[in-house]
């Protein structure tokens, strides 16, 4: 019989295997973040305690994500997915959150589908090899942000995107306080880099009144970590993937962005989501 229990500090390592089997390049801090941004809300199926797999939730206000779903290789097609899933549904459920995303593997989606998700769009996924050229853009500017800036940081999302991200914004920027990039006006946008395994970091959110905006951003970031590879995600239904491609990215397999209870329509300026476990 599986059991399904919270997930503590001691999973992080069981994690990361998880996700090292994926090649998904995150660090034991994802999974403590993740822990700390919901505490209750992330999730290992066991069986006779042993950890079989796991799912995290992050919680925005009445909005939630759903994300890291994976099961150990030799134990899919057994139901663990499913009952992770269910578990974590009724979790969100019990909050009375409106919407609740997730990005799904295409071979998944049949699953989500099951549990009353439906298809948005396709999320893309995108990386650029170090080195590779880029189209120059008036800079942004990049500095450690104050308290009022953060707040700046965290009003501009609400207003462009209509989601209540704070906590995950605040935590991001207590932990990249050196790589958060603003626009010139300071007001229009902004953007967060952060690690990956390896000599790799991830882009995300990047949210923007606009495409030169979010231009701009995309280019200081490839002046300051050109000798890194740089992932990003994006949705499809904004067209920012043109944007991606013009400054020498290129596709990796996508997912597949579903949702469950009322759309929630706020990626006209999102050009980069802030994780595939975030959303």
């Amino acid at each position: 019989m599986i059991q399904i229990r919270r997930m503590t500090k001691s999973d992080v390592a069981f994690a990361i295997s998880l996700t090292d089997h994926e090649g998904w390049g995150n660090l034991s801090a994802d999974f403590h973040r993740l822990i700390a941004l919901s505490h209750d809300g992330c999730f290992v199926a066991c069986r006779q305690d042993k950890p079989l797999g796991m799912v995290t939730t992050t919680i925005h206000a009445d909005y939630a994500f759903m994300g890291s779903l994976i099961v150990k290789p030799d134990h899919r097609g057994r139901g663990v997915g499913e009952s992770l899933m269910r578990h974590a549904v009724e979790y969100l459920d019990s909050f009375g959150v409106a919407c609740i995303e997730l990005d799904a593997t295409l071979a998944a989606a049949p699953l989500y589908r099951r549990l009353g998700f439906l298809d948005k769009y396709l999320s893309l996924r995108f990386r650029r090899h170090p080195d590779a050229g880029a189209t120059p853009c008036a800079p942004p500017t990049r500095k450690t942000l104050a308290a009022a800036e953060l707040d700046m940081v965290i009003g501009i999302d609400a207003r462009l995107t209509g989601l209540d991200r704070r906590a995950v914004l605040a935590r991001l920027a207590g932990e990249f306080s050196d790589s958060i990039y603003l626009d010139a006006a300071a007001s229009k946008g902004f953007a967060f880099v952060y690690p990956r395994a390896g000599r790799r970091v991830a882009v995300g959110p990047i949210v923007a009144e606009d495409f030169l905006i979010a231009g701009s951003l995309l280019d200081k970031i490839i002046g300051d970590y050109g000798e890194y590879e740089i992932s990003i995600g994006v949705p499809q239904s904004n067209d920012a993937g043109s944007l991606i491609m013009s400054r020498g990215f290129v596709h990796t397999p996508p997912s597949l962005r579903m949702y469950r209870g009322q759309k929630r329509l706020y990626e006209q300026h999102v050009f980069a989501i802030v994780s595939p476990e975030k959303g």
